[in-house]
């Protein structure tokens, strides 16, 4: 794990201990769901969260995440889905390709070990859903950042 990697999952358990803390959680508007979240939720939620913030490179089930959370599995799925308004599943894609990209634009390593690195069980999936979520092959998007910046204008120096 990169050092820029490690201060950011410092910094997301950071956020998720501060808002396990809150006493209200308020659900976001385009979640589909209304209401408030209690304390208990927000806090489930939260664990649940950091959970697979520190479990996403391996095999992740629902079993589990409702045990750290405290909830049966039903219970920890509408509280996931109410919290962050997305599903775990979505979640968890998110840290995996937030990690992939960060690790294929510092290190050296190979896309098959980075694939595998970051939870995704076979190089096919991980190919599949890296090209719909960023809309390129992660050879083309590794690519793209070795190549230098171009623009059609004249350089400014910056003084």
């Amino acid at each position: 794990m990169s050092i820029g990697s490690r201060w950011t999952l410092l910094e997301i358990e950071a956020r998720l201990g501060r808002l396990a803390e809150a006493t209200r959680m308020t659900v976001p508007r385009d979640s589909g769901q209304q209401g408030v979240l209690s304390q208990t939720q927000a806090a489930a939620s939260a664990r649940i969260a950091l959970f697979l913030n520190q479990h996403y490179s391996e095999p992740v089930y629902w079993k589990e995440v409702a045990q750290v959370a405290g909830l049966s599995v039903p219970s920890a799925r509408k509280c996931f889905l109410r919290s962050y308004g997305m599903t775990l599943h979505q979640y968890l894609l998110q840290l995996r390709l937030a990690q992939a990209k960060e690790m294929i634009a510092h290190a050296n390593a190979k896309i098959i070990d980075i694939a595998l690195e970051t939870g995704f069980p076979t190089l096919s999936n991980f190919y599949r859903t890296f090209e719909a979520v960023v809309g390129q092959t992660p050879s083309a998007y590794r690519r793209s950042l070795a190549q230098p910046y171009r623009s059609g204008s004249r350089r400014t120096r910056i003084r």
